[in-house]
């Protein structure tokens, strides 16, 4: 499956980003935010969100490379660089997804999710 862009290369400020489709056969997704550039004092504050029908909306659950232990917080970046999570679909039937940065300071990023059918 593709990659879908969730937040376009230069990106700036605060976001609530465009709802998203699962692909029906997708049981795995990661999502990716690329810090590009930062100025003084930089800070972005972002997470995923899942719907069934896309106008309810629910804050992710993730593991990370560094932990295998869920979570639903948001993800913080003081520097450039990138974070990863891995979407814990499970059996719950979400449909949509979409990223929201709740806050930014100084920064330019990126952001891809990777939907994976492992069947």
């Amino acid at each position: 499956m593709d990659p879908v862009t969730l937040a376009a290369t230069g990106s700036v400020g605060v976001l609530t980003g465009e709802t998203d489709r699962l692909p029906e056969d997708a049981d795995k997704l990661a999502v990716q935010l690329v810090v590009e550039a930062v100025g003084a004092t930089p800070t972005i504050s972002w997470k995923l969100q899942l719907s069934i029908d896309g106008q309810n909306w629910s804050d992710a659950r993730y593991i990370t490379d560094a932990s295998e232990t869920a979570a639903v917080a948001v993800v913080t970046r003081t520097a450039a660089g990138q974070d990863t999570i891995f979407v814990l679909l499970g059996d719950r039937g979400w449909r949509f997804f979409r990223l929201v940065v709740t806050a930014n300071t100084n920064v330019t990023y990126r952001a891809s999710a990777y939907p994976v059918d492992r069947d």
